[in-house]
């Protein structure tokens, strides 16, 4: 495919021939001339920018819509390059957009071509971003595009941990609801079903539980009235001495 630098050449090899045929000629006709050749080599180029831009954009994962909108965020065009491109921490614009909320930010870049469960440096997609500050509306539209429920930080944690951990009941039952796993552990061993004391969700979960991990769940409960036993028995020994 052409490069800039076949460019370059090509108008260099005509402005040469230009000025070689055209000694006779006064310096203004040469001007102009000199001008066309420049602006024909600057709209040739331009043109290769735009067609490999768009050659690329069909061939990432995910791209429905053209990269000419000239829609920006966070003092970015929303284009191809734009949309992949990351700060110091491993952050999209997609990252920052879940994480503040918002929701026509978010549904702009997905259809530039973002890549929904892009993650960054600690492992956190988007959907992390989302659920851990509570943003039910983003998070729905992240799962709906293909964001994975059950993706998993470098630390374990899922959205389903995060949900729990900060008390977002609603986003934890559109997860599970979805298909997140309430039984994976993070580097800790906790799984959501461990560290939630809501009756609710405690049920929700058990309802949607993968049969094959049906045993897991009953080791569990059984551990937790074992545990909760014991913690009584040293309560009520404490009291009697």
């Amino acid at each position: 495919s052409p490069s800039k630098e076949s460019f370059w050449r090509e108008y260099r090899f005509s402005n040469a021939e230009m000025l070689q045929s055209s000694q006779s000629q006064s310096l203004v006709c040469i001007a102009k001339r000199t001008r066309a050749a420049q602006s024909s080599y600057q709209a040739n180029y331009q043109s290769y920018q735009s067609n490999a831009l768009e050659d690329n954009s069909q061939n990432q994962p995910g791209m429905k819509e053209s990269i000419n909108s000239r829609e920006t965020y966070k003092g970015r065009i929303l284009s191809v390059t734009n949309v992949f491109r990351k700060n110091c921490f491993g952050q999209t614009l997609l990252h920052m957009a879940a994480k503040e909320g918002n929701t026509h930010m978010v549904r702009q870049i997905l259809k530039v071509g973002a890549e929904v469960n892009i993650a960054d440096n600690a492992g956190w997609t988007p959907l992390h971003e989302a659920v851990v500050h509570g943003f039910c509306e983003v998070s729905v539209d992240l799962i709906k595009t293909g964001a994975l429920v059950n993706a998993t930080a470098h630390n374990g944690v899922t959205p389903l941990h995060d949900a729990i951990r900060h008390g977002h009941m609603m986003i934890a039952e559109v997860l599970l609801k979805h298909g997140a796993d309430p039984l994976l552990k993070d580097v800790d061993g906790k799984t959501a079903f461990s560290i939630t004391t809501e009756p609710f969700l405690q049920k929700l979960m058990e309802e949607n539980i993968p049969i094959n991990k049906r045993e897991e769940l009953l080791g569990l409960n059984i551990s937790q009235c074992f545990n909760a036993c014991i913690g009584l028995l040293t309560l009520e020994t404490t009291c009697l001495q």
